[in-house]
Order: structure tokens, then C-alpha cells, then sequence
């Protein structure tokens, strides 16, 4: 019954582990109500205080009024003593005891893989956040990014799977009245208008504290069988995600960076103490996880008449990308020569052409060879 279960989760003294333990002795939250005071000390060998709070349901009216909170917004409610609970989360010796998701409840049976990093992302670490999604975009078909809705990696992360056509879902550290950041509130509703979601252990009378972040990350490691940290300098919040996967047995994988890049120290140590596995593609991340990606179409053969129809000026400016890198309006200018207003009817005749393609902060992509 979903009230025991929420009421559970409301008693303060009852954490993860301690309802975990609960649900081993009596089965379910439902018979764990039913029994008595002295049921609950002998068999769960609680405190008499916490089993007399229990016996006498003291939750259990609040438990039913944030179910209505539930059903008023369409959040999903996911009981760990349910079969629909993530079966990979319930491997984890904190997993918690309720989960709330807004979003498609058919994410938790698609293929998932958590990305992490800093929020001080430099334009490499937003370049490898691009690249890795897209490439698995294009190799798994139902993939789902999971990311912690940060700023930093943890959006840039989201946004190219938005970008890719991708369900992407995002952990909270706080209930689901609120997005944390703030800024990242418009993305969340796209993110859950587009098939992806938002989830969290936290029911919405949650007060939040220090360590829910610790808690938040645990779940992003949890979640999935790997998760990659793709940029972070020596101490950072995603190096705790990054322990988590390695304390719960999953593939932690990392993104080199340059050897005296302070932005990428993080990762960089993962690898060299052998705790990730050094992953530079989107094909090193299926590789590890041992996916099956779908089969390649056949690419056309190479046929002058499959070149876009490029002026003598667009042509020009083309020649500044390198292949595969992605530039800001601001380079193109500075080596182009170009003027804003020189550069903007060009670089809309390369997009049309199918030449590059724009990404988000003013920037653009090569897309041909």
C-alpha cells in the first residue's frame, strides 16, 4: 500500500538503510504497520521510541496528503518492494525505499549510461559532452543519458541529448517542487515534454540538508551499469559520483584530457590509478558497458553530385573549421576577417547547405568532410 510506504520515508529516524533493513524483517511496509510495538523492537530490534512512532502511524496522514500532491502533478511513485523499481538501483546496499519520477515510467527499461563532470566545463569538456551523446545517439536507439541537472557538464550533457533526439533524465537533490539550479527549470520541463524525466528520493515536504548531493550522486551512479565522468579538476562533487560507481561495482570511465590542464586533473588521476577506463568515443563507452549497437546503415558512395552547392565566400569561410571542431562566432570572425554582419548570411547558407550545423552559445560544427 503506497501510504505505509511513503510514511515510511516521512519518519525522520529512518534512512535508506534502515528501511532496507525493515522491509528484510517484515516484507513490506504494509506488514510492517501491522505489527505491534513489541512486534517491531524484537524483530527489527528498534529503539522502542522509533517503534511506538511506527505502531501508532504517525505519518500516515501526511503519507496521504503527498499522494495527492502525486496524483495532482503526475509524478510516479516507484516502491523498492515493487517489480517496476530499477532493478540496477535495488544492487545497491542505500538504495531508497521510494523513488519519484516526472516523466515516462518506460525509461527505467531502456538502455541507460550516467555522464558527470565539473561546473566549470571548459569548451573541450563541452565539445567531448557533444560528441559522446551524438555518437551514442547514433549507435544505441534506445538510449537514456542520466545527469545530476547541474550546471556545467551535467547540462551540457542534457542539452546535447535534447539536441540528439535522446531521453535524457535528470537527479534531483530536493523534492520535485523545485528545480535545482533554477536556471536549468525551463530545461527540465523540456526534458520531460521530450520523453526523458526528472526523479528523486526526496517527497515534496523534504527540508534539504549538506549531504544531499552525496545522496543525489549516488543515485546517477546507481542508476546505471557505467558512468562517465568527462571533465573535472583534482577535488570536484562529480569525483564522489565517481566512487559510488566504483563502491557499487559499475564501469567508471573518464575522458583524458591535456596532462597540464588543470580542468581535467580529475579525470585524468582516474585513469592513471587504473580506477576508469579511459574512453576518448562514443565507441569506447558502448565497448565497455559490452552493448550491441544497432547496425550501421550503409553510407552512399562518394558522388560529387552528393557536395553542397557552396558559393566562392561560403567555400571561404568552410575552410576555417577543421573537421570535427567546433568553433564560436567570435573564432570564425578573428580568422575569417569577417564582421558579425558579413558572417551571418554565410554561416545561415552553410546550415542550409547541410555544411555545419549550430550549436548552442553562438557556435558551429563541420559536418562535412
Amino acid at each position: 500500500m503506497l501510504t505505509d510506504d511513503i510514511a515510511l520515508t516521512l519518519e525522520p529516524e529512518i534512512g535508506p538503510r534502515t528501511a532496507i533493513h525493515l522491509m528484510e524483517c517484515f516484507g513490506s511496509a504494509e506488514a510492517l504497520y501491522a505489527a505491534t510495538e513489541q512486534e517491531i523492537v524484537q524483530r527489527a530490534q528498534l529503539k522502542p521510541g522509533l517503534a511506538k512512532s511506527l505502531s501508532r502511524k504517525n505519518f500516515h496522514r501526511q503519507a496521504e496528503q503527498e499522494i495527492a500532491f502525486l496524483e495532482k502533478h503526475g509524478i510516479h511513485a516507484f516502491v523498492a518492494t515493487s517489480p517496476d523499481y530499477p532493478a540496477l538501483l535495488k544492487e545497491c546496499p542505500d538504495y531508497p525505499h521510494v523513488l519519484y519520477l516526472k516523466g515516462d515510467p518506460a525509461l527505467f527499461d531502456r538502455r541507460m549510461v550516467s555522464m558527470a563532470g565539473t561546473r566549470d566545463v571548459t569548451t573541450y569538456g563541452l565539445k567531448m559532452c557533444e560528441e559522446l551523446v551524438f555518437g551514442l545517439a547514433a549507435q544505441i536507439p534506445d538510449l537514456v543519458i542520466v545527469s545530476g541537472l547541474s550546471g556545467g557538464v551535467d547540462t551540457a550533457c542534457h542539452r546535447a541529448a535534447l539536441d540528439a533526439g535522446v531521453p535524457t533524465l535528470g537527479i534531483l537533490p530536493n523534492a520535485l517542487t523545485t528545480i535545482y539550479p533554477a536556471h536549468n527549470t525551463h530545461m527540465a520541463r523540456e526534458m520531460v515534454r521530450l520523453g526523458g524525466g526528472i526523479l528523486t528520493e526526496f517527497h515534496s515536504r523534504f527540508t534539504p540538508h549538506a549531504s544531499v548531493f552525496l545522496q543525489r550522486n549516488r543515485l546517477i551512479a546507481g542508476l546505471t551499469p557505467g558512468t562517465v565522468i568527462v571533465e573535472s579538476p583534482a577535488e570536484g562533487g562529480s569525483l564522489t559520483t565517481a566512487q559510488f560507481a566504483l563502491d557499487y561495482d559499475r564501469c567508471l570511465m573518464a575522458v583524458p584530457g591535456r596532462a597540464t590542464d588543470p580542468a581535467s586533473a580529475g579525470t585524468n588521476n582516474l585513469i592513471k590509478h587504473l580506477k576508469a577506463r579511459m574512453v576518448c568515443s562514443a565507441y569506447d563507452i558502448v565497448r565497455e558497458l559490452d552493448w550491441t549497437p544497432a547496425p550501421r546503415q550503409r553510407e552512399p558512395e562518394a558522388d560529387e553530385s552528393l557536395e553542397p552547392d557552396l558559393s566562392k565566400d561560403e567555400r571561404g569561410l568552410l575552410s576555417c573549421f577543421r573537421d570535427r571542431e567546433i568553433v564560436s562566432s567570435e573564432e570564425l570572425a578573428e580568422w575569417s576577417g569577417l564582421s558579425p554582419a558579413q558572417l551571418a548570411p554565410l554561416l545561415l547558407g552553410l546550415e542550409m547547405a547541410g555544411a555545419i550545423r549550430t550549436l548552442p552559445g553562438n557556435r558551429y560544427e563541420k559536418t562535412i568532410p
